[in-house]
């Protein structure tokens, strides 16, 4: 029988932490949350030392000092070891028994082994343990750290490209603008008096007290999110902002922009601003053009915005009990890729023994020495992920009162799981003349593990599980010429939801690596979860001549 040993220890840890921010420690029993982030236990902070002389003043991170965090924790398990995190997030106690704290993970640490309390060398040499300050972050000849990921906020981005600012009159479409981008709690509007919506003015809207707008200018490679100044950032042409803003109450949210002159000499110069309100977002993504209203109340402009909502994956909760998102072991050799697994295209003719992107292809390429297999995966009509690379395929129907064979494109979207394992394909690239009339009546003969639109929850069942998965996830975008891929496509967070719920309900000990061309579907897979690692895939810029 197991002895039953009690343990009050002490944790301390040194961290940097902003304004609101909270140390936490998370760990692998009840007393330690059970991996839980709305389990943690929050640390007490005992010191905020003054910044040293060698600070550097202008460095806003130093402005709060590294502060020492402190807790007792009775650990009450027996003699094993326990293991565990720091974690630095944002806490806010609900007045209700019925609803959860609100978690907002910051910062945490992911080095991929734990941190350890041994019991038994807490025996031989407990003042040691109780003398110790950890470093967040550091331990183990390494250091991890990795931004938090969406687990009750919904975070926003509005995004200003493409030269966005157009004023009426053309003086006015020389000078450089600045931007402040403030939220606005619209619940407000059931408050106000008849008496107060005569004497309303554009500043009296009560913003938005628990959120924060940060903004970045995407002009190099180290641009990072931060605090606006008090007349707002810059736009400068061909400029790529965003302000982004994290909230529990996405419904109520709006937004303020308020237009500043900017002047070599002077102060800079309000002149006008904009609103965007909640009952305009109504999608996961959309693009608006909002009218420039001047301080006399009159339309001296407009200014389109882009925003993307990345909303926290519902009825999937994420343990932190490891991460891959931050870890590459880089002294590893090369690793081997199969490509849409190990076959040919479709464009290619039908006497190919394996096709791409189906079962064998995938068992095929793991069987020949293989890492991982790379594959395309989209939602079919009836919400179900499958592995297929094109948006659309082609259905052969026979015209009326001719002989003749025709080729009808139509979106996988608009085909349920049914219909696409009952469908014979043919390939875009194929010329009618270079089918033979006969196979189109053929029936499929082919095995099920040869046939297309496998299902991704097939895959996880049928390929070994040492072989990695590198799952790409399809989403139409703008090409060239302005047009789509494609068009009235699924919702942007239902669409990824459903994938991810796919693979975390199968992946098991598999190894994961999420890849997209789509930059948004990227943000919300790396926002939506915290285990696996990101790939926003990308031809880049030729540097070949013309």
């Amino acid at each position: 029988m197991q002895m039953s040993v009690t343990f009050e220890v002490t944790f301390c840890v040194r961290a940097d932490t902003h304004p609101g921010e909270t140390v936490c420690i998370i760990g692998d029993c009840d007393m330690l949350g059970n991996w839980n982030p709305h389990r943690a236990v929050k640390l007490t902070r005992v010191s905020s030392p003054k910044p040293t002389r060698k600070a550097d003043s202008n460095d806003k991170s130093n402005t709060n000092g590294m502060n020492i965090w402190k807790k007792k924790v009775k650990l009450t398990n027996g003699m094993h070891d326990y293991k565990y995190r720091y974690v630095i997030a944002r806490i806010v106690e609900s007045d209700s028994e019925d609803c959860e704290t609100t978690v907002d993970v910051s910062k945490w640490e992911t080095n991929i082994r734990q941190r350890v309390f041994s019991p038994r060398a807490y025996m031989d040499e407990p003042a040691k343990y109780e003398n110790t300050i950890d470093t967040f972050g550091e331990y183990g000849q390494n250091k991890y750290v990795t931004n938090g990921w969406l687990i009750d906020k919904t975070e926003i981005h509005i995004r200003l490209h493409s030269n966005p600012i157009y004023m009426w009159k053309a003086r006015h479409r020389t000078q450089t603008y600045s931007i402040k981008c403030t939220p606005l709690d619209h619940r407000f509007r059931d408050t106000i008096d008849e008496d107060e919506e005569d004497d309303y003015q554009p500043h009296t809207m009560p913003p938005h007290t628990f959120t924060k707008v940060l903004v970045s200018t995407l002009k190099n490679e180290k641009e990072k999110p931060h605090a606006q100044e008090s007349h707002g950032e810059i736009y400068c042409q061909s400029d790529f902002m965003i302000f982004s803003a994290r909230t529990i109450d996405p419904e109520y949210l709006g937004f303020q922009f308020d237009f500043y002159v900017q002047f070599p000499d002077k102060e800079p110069k309000h002149v006008g601003y904009s609103y965007l309100l909640p009952m305009e977002m109504k999608h996961s993504n959309d693009i608006k053009n909002l009218p420039i209203t001047g301080l006399k109340h009159k339309p001296i402009g407009q200014i389109k915005v882009d925003y993307l909502f990345i909303k926290p994956l519902v009825g999937l909760p994420m343990t932190m009990e490891v991460s891959y998102q931050n870890y590459w072991k880089f002294e590893r050799a090369a690793l081997d890729i199969g490509h849409k697994g190990m076959g040919s295209s479709y464009k290619h003719k039908k006497s190919d023994a394996i096709r791409e992107n189906t079962i064998t292809s995938l068992q095929s390429a793991g069987s020949h020495g293989a890492d991982f297999v790379e594959f395309d995966v989209m939602l079919s009509k009836d919400l179900i992920p499958v592995v297929y690379h094109d948006f659309h395929v082609l259905i052969t129907y026979r015209k009326k009162k001719r002989n003749e064979l025709e080729n009808f494109k139509i979106s996988v979207k608009d085909l349920s799981l049914a219909d696409l394992h009952s469908m014979q394909l043919s390939s875009a690239e194929h010329k009618k003349e270079d089918h033979d009339a006969d196979d189109k009546y053929e029936d499929q003969l082919d095995p099920f593990d040869l046939q297309p639109f496998p299902t991704l929850e097939r895959c996880f069942d049928s390929v070994d599980e040492h072989v990695g998965f590198n799952v790409e996830v399809k989403y139409p975008m703008e090409q060239l010429d302005g047009t789509f891929e494609e068009i009235n496509f699924f919702d942007r967070n239902k669409y990824v939801d459903t994938i991810l719920r796919c693979v975390f309900q199968n992946a098991q000990s598999r190894r994961i690596v999420f890849s997209s061309f789509d930059p948004d579907t990227c943000v919300l897979l790396r926002l939506k979860q915290n285990k696996y690692p990101v790939l926003f895939l990308t031809t880049g810029e030729s540097s070949l001549p013309e």
